[in-house]
């Protein structure tokens, strides 16, 4: 576990940054050695999570993916930096949809394969996002001048605001976990396609009598109703490119073919049949392993592995507490003796360090040719920043009586409401999905987070 990442190299710095603090040294010495502790300690989190995660299921990673960021903002909430607060979760949101994301086109595929439904949802989700920071925020700028105690009312909108935040994003979280099937429909070929197209359908690639390894009664009948010899029905996924499997399948009513479109409907079958074998491979290989018997070893093996795990998922977080507790602490003392202003901090410093761990995941994801699903990771991380650590943050700053509210200043709006249109005008719409120009995509939505950089470095101050 150790070595499972080049970042834990800088594991050094964990207890340099420590004795920095106690020796003494300057602040700036305090905060450089901290904040490049934090990153190692990231990556081992994120290894020891995913390690428990195949044990304790999927919904684990979710609610855990943003660990290390939670750890910033419960030490700048505790000091105070309400302000540094609410500039890293806008920033850590930026970093995630331009700078991560974009780094993740620059070294990915230009045409890899991507699911315009789970892309609209994902699209959907960022309005969402954006709507519940832009309404407080409006809400605070139109009334403020109203009444004097317009804070107060504004502070109040805020928190009952995030707890149908965090409603929404349960909802989304039940609608990821809950099993889902695709509709299957037949198609009737023999009472719609001519003789010669009939006799042009190729063979059925591997009947039952030639299976290489028992299957299933279920998967039997999955096969049976798929490529049954001298039938004229197949199974054809309503939606392009599904594979049909054995635990989705329904019996459903058949369909004419137009004679229209009787081409393209024997160019979906061929592609169709070209698909079948693979996925009755696939079962077969899940049938097997399901049959074989789980040794007592391995089971010895798995349990030493999850305490291993859950071990080091303990001792990282406590580190990593300490070292925020210690990086936060020289906020104040670092914007006196540098140029280093608290938008910068915030909206800039902090989210970058709290995110190289996925940064580094999600770039190593998309050069795999995944890109689809680097694209899946990253748009998630904002969108569960967004819909899950900023409501909750909200609440532990009314439990800790800190006015944290979900209002931002004109600069921040703009920067967030910019980049999720480019990323869903480049990214998510149904003309940018096939990423067929992903490298260049990248390199402008890295362009415009250095542009976002550049307004924060400059800006004198943050605005009350």
């Amino acid at each position: 576990m150790i070595l499972s990442s080049p970042l834990n190299a800088l594991l050094v710095f964990v207890p340099v940054g420590l004795a920095s603090e106690m020796a003494g040294l300057g602040p700036i010495i305090v905060f450089a050695t901290n904040a490049a502790a934090i990153v190692p300690l990231s990556a081992l989190l994120t290894d020891a999570t995913e390690r428990v995660a195949a044990h304790a299921g999927d919904t684990v990673v979710r609610l855990s993916r943003d660990e290390t960021f939670t750890h910033l903002l419960s030490a700048a909430l505790c000091h105070d930096h309400v302000r540094i607060v609410q500039a890293s979760i806008l920033g850590s949101v930026l970093v995630n949809l331009l700078l991560i994301l974009g780094s993740a086109l620059i070294v990915g595929n230009d045409e890899p394969a991507y699911n315009a439904a789970d892309a609209q949802l994902l699209a959907c989700l960022l309005s969402v996002s954006v709507f519940t920071f832009l309404i407080p925020t409006a809400f605070n700028f139109a009334f403020s001048s109203a009444s004097r105690s317009s804070g107060l009312i504004s502070l109040s909108f805020s928190r009952i605001s995030s707890l149908l935040i965090l409603a929404i994003y349960v909802l989304y979280l039940v609608h990821e976990i809950r099993p889902r099937c695709r509709p299957v429909v037949l198609v009737d070929l023999e009472s719609s396609l001519s003789a010669a197209e009939r006799h042009r359908l190729p063979p059925p690639l591997l009947p039952l009598n030639n299976l290489p390894q028992p299957l299933s009664p279920r998967t039997i009948r999955f096969v049976e109703d798929t490529l049954h010899p001298g039938r004229g029905r197949r199974l054809v996924d309503s939606a392009a490119g599904f594979r049909p499997r054995a635990d989705s399948w329904q019996p459903s009513m058949s369909r004419k073919v137009s004679p229209s479109r009787r081409d393209s409907s024997v160019g979906d079958i061929r592609r169709n049949f070209s698909r079948s074998s693979l996925t009755l491979q696939i079962l077969r290989d899940v049938h097997l392993d399901r049959d074989q018997p789980v040794s007592e070893d391995d089971g010895q093996g798995s349990r030493k592995e999850v305490i291993v795990a859950i071990a080091m998922l303990v001792l990282t977080s406590a580190l990593m507490s300490l070292n925020a507790e210690l990086l936060v602490g020289t906020i104040n003392d670092v914007t006196r003796q540098t140029n280093l202003s608290e938008p910068v901090i915030g909206l800039i410093l902090l989210p970058i360090v709290g995110n190289v761990a996925e940064y580094v995941t999600v770039v190593a994801v998309a050069a795999r040719e995944k890109l689809d699903l680097a694209v899946a990771v990253a748009v998630g991380s904002s969108i569960q920043i967004a819909l899950c650590v900023t409501p909750l943050t909200v609440l532990a700053g009314w439990v800790l009586h800190r006015d944290l509210a979900l209002t931002f200043n004109t600069f921040e709006m703009a920067t967030l409401v910019g980049a999720v249109l480019l990323v869903n005008l480049l990214v998510l719409s149904e003309t940018g999905s096939t990423l067929r120009t992903g490298g260049l995509k990248g390199v402008l939505m890295c362009a415009c987070y250095f542009i976002i950089g550049l307004g924060a470095y400059f800006a004198p101050a943050i605005e009350a």
